[in-house]
């Protein structure tokens, strides 16, 4: 993560420097930088990405910022990109972009920068996250790296999981040592998830 920010660091700053040349329009499909966060503009919406200064701005409530924080796509699923660029200078844009996935999470459109080894996820002001509650989950998936996942997908079991997940968390404690468990929501495309631990239940 600390390449992709240097690179992000020098791609902005090579980005404001062109901006010094006429880049200035926001109505476009673009990347750019204001108030220490990195923003895209994607078909005249603005999308943000997930740090303290988006709580200091108002873009998402504290709360919704250590939820944000944990929120992934399955690498598997990041075929389709596309690129947005820091300039419209025609030459530059060869250098100076990313590539960028567009996804629905519980009926939110949400950004993913997919061009480096990380990801970097980006949302619109006052996304609305869904409760954490068995009618608005689609599957529980417990993830070890010395075990098989662990999926919970029906009805029944999902109801069995949220009802009784400090016993879970506990199993899973003891049985698999580390483990990570990812929330698949209803409304939303099949590759996202929420990684939660069992505070987020309480």
């Amino acid at each position: 993560m600390k390449k992709f920010k240097a690179f992000v660091s020098f791609i902005l700053s090579a980005a404001m420097a062109f901006s010094l040349f006429g880049c200035t329009d926001k109505k476009t499909d673009r990347i750019f930088f204001a108030n220490n966060m990195t923003m895209i503009n994607y078909k005249n919406e603005t999308f943000y990405d997930i740090s303290t200064y988006g709580i200091n701005e108002g873009i998402y409530s504290e709360s919704d910022y250590r939820r944000l924080v944990n929120i992934y796509a399955d690498s598997d699923s990041f075929d389709d990109c596309f690129p947005v660029y820091y300039t419209d200078k025609p030459i530059a844009k060869t250098f100076f972009k990313e590539n960028i996935i567009v996804r629905n999470f519980c009926n939110n459109d949400i950004v993913f920068i997919t061009s480096t080894n990380d990801t970097q996820l980006l949302v619109k002001k006052d996304i609305a996250l869904p409760e954490i509650e068995k009618n608005n989950i689609e599957k529980i998936v417990v993830v070890s790296v010395s075990h098989d996942d662990i999926v919970y997908k029906t009805d029944y079991e999902i109801d069995e999981f949220v009802s009784n997940y400090d016993y879970y968390f506990e199993k899973y404690s003891n049985e698999l040592g580390g483990f990570e468990c990812h929330l698949y929501y209803k409304n939303s495309d099949a590759a996202i998830f929420e990684t939660v631990n069992r505070e987020a239940f309480s």
